[in-house]
């Protein structure tokens, strides 16, 4: 087993499957709803356990609101909860999720008791693990607050990135939007990707990996690109997909894998996934993959 810190966002997800996602101004009808247990960091760290790490977890909600799901499901997933700020006012963040009949998505979060993460909070519950896993669904001071050999960042939901965090960066994962959003480039060639690994790098970043959906990822060390293609399936929900491919990744690295080696099991991990419906859900199994 590998050993792993991710430090994330708890946000509960309802999940709306509709007819078509909507354009702007325009209404559509919902064919079926569901709620699941979600956030970004959840799910990152649900998806490294599932891939066999042993995985800590820091992160904030709302006591009494959903607490005790939360509580059950990192029990039942054998993940540390011991990091897990409880705050008296306010609420546990949430989130509202759109998918259409091709399994694309529309998805808008309040983050909630996500934001008031603390610096302190995280400083005194990190310990001394070398891999950090987080994403960008918590406060600004809880991410400078991090202190690692290597930090792996989901830079997701994409905002304003603290100052100062990319040049802490080992390995950073961008989908196509985030990376464009970063760079302004876009990242729909090979050479374009190759480029935009470039500009992030320039930040100190040692690894980056540029996630393209159904196309695979693209994946740069510092000496070359290499594109590791997605295996097709029938996709019906891409919504949490991203989020498994992080979790594996991180959880393959942590297991002695060098980066390269992981892309393989990880985009496939992430690939199984987008084939059910939630986030939580929709993660496999590492005996999945086993043919």
């Amino acid at each position: 087993m590998s050993q792993l810190l991710v430090v994330g966002s708890l946000v509960v997800d309802t999940v709306a499957k509709v007819e078509r996602l909507p354009r702007p101004g325009e209404t559509v009808f919902v064919t079926s709803r569901e709620q699941f247990l979600g956030g970004k960091g959840a799910n990152q760290a649900v998806a490294a356990a599932r891939m066999g790490a042993k995985v800590d977890f820091i992160g904030a909600l709302c006591a009494g609101d959903f607490e005790s799901e939360y509580e059950a499901l990192f029990a039942k997933e054998g993940i540390s909860s011991v990091g897990v700020m409880r705050l008296s006012e306010g609420s546990t963040g949430n989130a509202s999720i759109w998918v259409g009949p091709d399994g694309l998505n529309m998805i808008a979060v309040d983050p909630g008791a996500n934001m008031q993460l603390t610096g302190d909070w995280v400083r005194s519950h990190q310990g001394d693990h070398p891999l950090v896993l987080a994403q960008l669904e918590t406060s600004d001071e809880a991410l400078l607050a991090l202190s690692c050999d290597k930090l792996i960042l989901n830079p997701a939901p994409m905002r304003v990135v603290p100052p100062g965090l990319l040049e802490r960066t080992w390995l950073i994962t961008p989908n196509e939007t985030e990376t464009s959003q970063l760079t302004g480039i876009e990242p729909n060639t090979p050479g374009a990707c190759e480029s935009a690994a470039l500009a992030l790098a320039a930040y100190g970043i040692s690894q980056v990996v540029i996630t393209l959906g159904a196309k695979g990822v693209y994946h740069w060390d510092g000496l070359s690109g290499h594109h590791e293609p997605a295996p097709l399936v029938d996709a019906v929900d891409t919504t949490a997909a991203g989020d498994v491919f992080n979790g594996a990744l991180a959880a393959l690295i942590g297991s002695g894998l060098e980066v390269r080696e992981a892309l393989p099991q990880a985009v496939a991990f992430a690939s199984l996934s987008t084939t059910k419906l939630g986030a939580l859900a929709s993660i496999p199994f590492r005996d999945e993959l086993l043919p």
